[in-house]
């Protein structure tokens, strides 16, 4: 008898389907894990030697991968609000702060403040005490005068208050009126005023020989006198006889009585106000006479 090797998975295939012969059988050697199929016939047993045994390929260990461990989030950088003159806000990164205040916006409020020469600029909120403190102030400001002299710088919003005080937009002058009466001025209405009598010192009346009155400051008066007039009304001095004195008017009534002009400081009388220039003085001529002056050669002869 011949011995049959074959793999035990194909055995099923090697069998009939009809065989119950007693002779045949099946022997399955555990040591080889074959089968030995055994026949009546001889010649057609035949041994299958079995095939090697296929040691299974073990499968390789896999090692987990590692769970990577996250990168920790950036750090959100901090950010500041920052604010515009205009009152806009808007919230940058803590790096950005310098270039934004190189192009006018504040880390805090600001608030626009004036100094008394007319410059201006925006201030921090926090700091406006401070600038106070060294002259700047929260609105325009206008230098205001007192009557004695003293100054002060004056919010625009508070003008009116200090004019109902005494205060001045200007500087101011005393000035007096005739009657007495005195008003402070202001420096550029000084002219304005003295054209309706007004004066910018006390005043004097004085009295022409011919009747006339003037008023005139009392810096004028020794300038006034040595024109012949007088600081109270004129009266004439008592001549000896009444002949010689009728016999005096009688001969040089017509020109001494006659109207002349005459200034302060000038040596001569004239007959034409013009000529005599602006600072002229009516006066009788018998008085320019008396006071030694000449006769204009303009106008006078």
């Amino acid at each position: 008898m011949k011995k049959l090797l074959i793999p035990i998975c194909i055995i099923a295939s090697l069998l009939p389907s009809s065989h119950t012969s007693d002779e045949d059988f099946v022997s399955v050697t555990n040591d080889y894990k074959s089968v030995v199929i055994s026949t009546a016939s001889p010649t057609a047993a035949a041994t299958i030697k079995p095939s090697p045994t296929v040691k299974p390929t073990p499968t390789p260990t896999v090692k987990p991968s590692p769970t990577p461990t996250p990168s920790p989030s950036p750090t959100p950088e901090p950010t500041v609000t920052m604010y515009a003159p205009d009152g806009r806000t808007i919230d940058v990164v803590k790096s950005e702060e310098e270039a934004y205040k190189n192009v006018g916006w504040y880390p805090e409020p600001v608030t626009v403040m004036y100094a008394p020469d007319g410059r201006t600029r925006y201030t921090l909120n926090s700091e406006i005490e401070a600038y106070k403190n060294v002259g700047w102030y929260l609105e325009p400001v206008t230098l205001m005068y007192a009557a004695d002299g003293r100054t002060r710088y004056t919010l625009n919003s508070e003008i009116e208050a200090y004019k109902n005080v005494g205060w001045y937009s200007e500087p101011v002058t005393l000035m007096y009126a005739p009657d007495g009466r005195t008003r402070y001025t202001l420096n550029s209405e000084i002219e304005a005023y003295k054209k309706v009598g007004w004066f910018t010192e006390p005043t004097v009346k004085m009295y022409a020989a011919d009747g006339r009155t003037i008023y005139v400051g009392k810096s004028e008066v020794d300038a006034y006198k040595k024109v012949n007039w007088y600081t109270e009304p004129y009266t004439p001095p008592e001549t000896s006889s009444s002949s010689s004195s009728g016999s005096h008017v009688s001969s040089n009534d017509d020109q001494s009585s006659k109207t002349v002009y005459i200034t302060p400081s000038g040596k001569r009388y004239h007959y034409s106000k013009r000529c005599a220039g602006k600072n002229a003085i009516a006066t009788t001529k018998s008085d320019a006479l008396a006071s030694g002056r000449d006769a204009c050669k303009k106008c006078a002869y």
